[in-house]
């Protein structure tokens, strides 16, 4: 244990390891709490694999979309849709979660349908099989934990993520010096001169690098998200990428490129039967808006795109 957690009362770590709760911690003790989780996972902490909820007084973390996409490829879990079933308006479907080594577990996902048509029910349908996937993904690893599909049907839940309480990812404000007045006359603050700093020779393959997988991971928030992601990983050296050495760059990219979805046979294969069941290119679009622009790119999922659009017309 930390010495920052060494120093947290009896009463705080029972809450903690019983309930989870980590609103009685401060936000160092969090952070410090949030990456030992992912050291014990094998996870990368600067994907963010987790993030917090908060819920009638406690505050506890989730695994997101990020997390539950590292866990699967971490232990090559695969998954396949059981059944679908439509209980009074509730859809459930059942999806089992496997591993290479014979372990399997099985779980559901149930969404609302009642009412729905169009592009809305073709969205129910996928989030359900989403949510079940997920859930049995961490039912397999033995996580009791809260997945991010589950998030919208709790009430009263308000989620966030690291950003919010880790100030190393905010570059601090300097204040500037107020002059001095005395006796009507105006001192003026003893001007300083700052050296600019000299930047590092990074090579340029690096730098372009960084910037293609930081640009289809983070899209158009790309400019602001790597300034985060620096200062984190120089510990508040710089926010300029022009400033890191080689391994905090390598570190960086390897850290993003975690982040990016990898698209098994098994993935293929849902996304064939999640496009089947869909009867209109209306459907098709509405679907393909929901995804991540790197899937989007994905060859193979737009050749069954494309295909299934021709079945159509």
């Amino acid at each position: 244990m930390s010495a920052e957690l060494q120093t947290v009362n009896a009463e705080i770590i029972s809450s903690l390891v019983i309930n989870g709760d980590l609103s009685k911690l401060n936000p160092t003790q969090k952070v410090q709490v949030y990456n030992n989780l992912c050291e014990r996972l094998g996870l990368d902490p600067l994907t963010q694999p987790f993030s917090l909820m908060t819920m009638q007084g406690k505050q506890v973390l989730y695994c997101n979309r990020s997390g539950a996409t590292q866990l699967s490829n971490l232990h090559k879990v695969s998954h396949k849709v059981i059944s679908r079933e439509n209980l009074d308006g509730i859809l459930v479907v059942t999806a089992r979660a496997f591993t290479p080594d014979g372990r399997e577990t099985e779980s559901i996902g149930a969404v609302s349908i009642a009412g729905l048509k169009g592009n809305d029910l073709a969205n129910a349908y996928m989030k359900a099989e989403t949510k079940s996937k997920r859930r049995a993904t961490l039912d397999l690893l033995g996580l009791g934990m809260t997945d991010e599909t589950e998030i919208e049907t709790i009430n009263g839940a308000q989620t966030s993520n690291l950003d919010s309480l880790n100030e190393k990812f905010k570059p601090k404000q300097i204040e500037q010096p107020k002059p001095i007045v005395q006796e009507a006359e105006v001192i003026q603050p003893e001007r300083i001169e700052v050296t600019p700093a000299v930047e590092n020779q990074l090579p340029t393959n690096i730098l372009k690098k960084l910037q293609t997988v930081g640009t289809k991971v983070y899209g158009k928030e790309w400019d602001s998200k790597r300034k985060q992601l620096v200062l984190s990983v120089t510990n508040n050296r710089t926010d300029s990428s022009k400033l890191l050495t080689p391994e905090e760059a390598n570190k960086l990219i390897k850290g993003i490129e975690a982040k990016l979805p990898t698209v098994t046979d098994n993935d293929l294969a849902e996304v064939k039967d999640s496009l089947s069941m869909m009867t209109s290119e209306e459907n098709i679009t509405s679907w393909w808006n929901t995804l991540p622009p790197d899937l989007q790119r994905n060859k193979a999922i737009t050749a069954l795109v494309i295909a299934r659009k021709k079945e159509l017309k």
